[in-house]
């Protein structure tokens, strides 16, 4: 055959058969009932590229109805994990940088945001474990921004909400 799935000539899509357009969608979203569904042919999230990346991230942010909690803008090497500690009322936040090259270098500065949870303002930022304020800004939406300088491996801060 000529690379179709009936003629069995390849073994996944990582094997880049030929291909030829047709009227199938590969990603597919609907609707149903209080919720919405995305379904894709393709194995998006494990792409090692920049627009495999985009993409995946643009497709979650469209079944996003409101603002998020949380949110950063830092280089794809960094990871942000946010633990909302109920009993502490606080959200532990942590940014792990974890290049594919090392020695890992010191990221450059970035920004972070937080929306507390419904009815709770934020109060104070301090890093973990040392307890020491972290220059902060809320906003009149009550959202809290702040700016992670010098990263090499791992921050951690404490958001102490109300």
């Amino acid at each position: 055959s000529s690379g179709s799935a009936a003629g069995k000539d390849f073994a996944s899509i990582h094997s880049f058969p030929p291909w030829r357009a047709t009227a199938h969608p590969t990603i597919v979203a609907n609707d149903f009932g209080a919720g919405h569904a995305i379904y894709s042919a393709a194995d998006l999230e494990s792409g090692a590229t920049e627009s495999h990346d985009a993409l995946f991230l643009a497709l979650l942010k469209s079944l996003i109805d409101a603002v998020p909690s949380f949110c950063c803008e830092a280089p794809a090497s960094v990871t942000m994990q946010v633990q909302d500690r109920v009993l502490a009322q606080c959200w532990r936040i942590s940014f792990l940088h974890a290049p594919r090259d090392l020695p890992a270098s010191v990221v450059p500065d970035f920004e972070f945001e937080l929306h507390a949870p419904q009815g709770r303002r934020f109060q104070r930022l301090v890093s973990v474990p040392a307890g020491d304020p972290v220059a902060c800004v809320t906003t009149p939406s009550g959202a809290l921004r702040a700016i992670v300088t010098g990263l090499q491996s791992l921050s951690v801060f404490s958001a102490e909400y109300s």
